[in-house]
């Protein structure tokens, strides 16, 4: 993650980049950290329906990635898959509000 401490009054914008992809089994899952050392892709799957995920809602096998960590009491599997197993890698900007502004 790259950030840089600045002004508020000397941003025009602000936006962070979500990283989605499709892991083995067909599991939709959001990339949240890459390690460059093993190559290894750090990733959440939610149980719930994931309304920010570029994929349709539909298009993911039932269940839980057995490969993941399952979290019951958040509904979520969390860990760490060979990065060259993910296939589909779709990027989202998301806009970030900035005070006294609004996301357009």
């Amino acid at each position: 993650m790259w950030f840089a401490r600045v002004a508020g009054t000397d941003l025009d914008e602000a936006y962070e980049i979500e990283v989605w992809a499709r892991a083995p089994g067909g599991w939709v899952v959001q990339v949240d950290d890459w390690d460059e050392e093993t190559g290894r892709a750090l990733v959440t799957h939610m149980t719930r329906i994931q309304e920010q995920s570029p994929f349709g809602r539909y298009e993911e096998p039932a269940g839980e990635p057995p490969y993941l960590n399952y979290r019951r009491y958040d509904r979520m599997s969390q860990g760490a898959i060979p990065g060259d197993q993910l296939t589909d890698v779709r990027s989202v900007r998301r806009d970030v509000a900035l005070p006294g502004r609004r996301v357009s």
